[in-house]
C-alpha cells in the first residue's frame, strides 16, 4: 500500500511540470513574437583600405619619392637618405597610421629631423609633392584630407628651422623742416 501511494505522489511533480510546460507553450503560441535576426552592420572601410591597402600605399609612396627627387625646394634633404629604407619606413608609417596592420619601426620624427633645418616652406613643398601623387592615383579628396591630417600631427617634430622674422616696418622719415620763405627785398 505504501508503495502505491509513493508511486502516485512521486509522479505528481512530474505531471505538474509537464502541464506547466504545455501551458507555457500554449501561451507563447497565442502571443507570437517574431524573431528578427539582423546581421551585424558592416563597418565602413578604414582609410588604409580606401588607399588600396599596402599595395596602394606603396604605389603612392614610390611616386611621391620621385616627386621629391625632382623638387629643388626639398631634394637636398634626401641626398644622404637610403631611399629603399626611407620608402619602407614611410609605407609602414602610413599603413599603421591609417588603420593597417603594419608597424612603424623607424626613429621618431623629432630625432630624424632634429638638425635638418626644415622650414615651413619646405614642409609645404613636401605636402604638395605628396598631393601630386595622391591626385595621380585618384585618391578621393576626403581621403587625402584625412591622410594629411594624420601626417600633419608630426609637423611640429619635422619643422625645425626657426621661423624667419618679418622685417620690422621702417619708421617714417622725420619730416624735414620747410625752408623759410624768402622775404621780399625792401624797396
Amino acid at each position: 500500500m505504501i508503495r502505491g501511494i509513493v508511486m502516485r505522489f512521486s509522479g505528481w511533480p512530474l505531471a505538474a511540470a509537464f502541464s506547466l510546460t504545455l501551458l507555457g507553450l500554449t501561451a507563447c503560441a497565442e502571443d507570437p513574437k517574431p524573431v528578427v535576426q539582423t546581421a551585424a552592420p558592416i563597418p565602413a572601410p578604414s582609410l588604409y583600405q580606401r588607399l588600396g591597402e599596402k599595395a596602394g600605399i606603396t604605389a603612392v609612396v614610390d611616386d611621391f619619392v620621385v616627386n621629391i627627387a625632382g623638387d629643388q625646394r626639398v631634394n637636398r634633404f634626401f641626398k644622404k637618405t637610403k631611399i629603399p629604407t626611407f620608402k619602407m619606413h614611410l609605407v609602414n608609417q602610413i599603413c599603421a597610421g591609417t588603420g593597417g596592420p603594419c608597424q612603424y619601426t623607424g626613429r621618431s620624427m623629432k630625432v630624424v629631423h632634429k638638425s635638418m633645418g626644415v622650414s615651413e616652406a619646405n614642409f609645404a613643398a613636401v605636402v604638395e609633392d605628396l598631393q601630386k601623387s595622391l591626385n595621380k592615383f585618384k585618391v578621393a579628396s576626403q581621403d587625402q584630407t584625412e591622410l594629411l591630417n594624420i601626417l600633419g600631427t608630426m609637423k611640429s617634430d619635422i619643422v625645425t628651422a626657426p621661423a624667419k622674422a618679418k622685417p620690422a616696418a621702417k619708421p617714417a622719415p622725420a619730416a624735414k623742416p620747410k625752408p623759410a620763405a624768402a622775404k621780399p627785398a625792401a624797396r
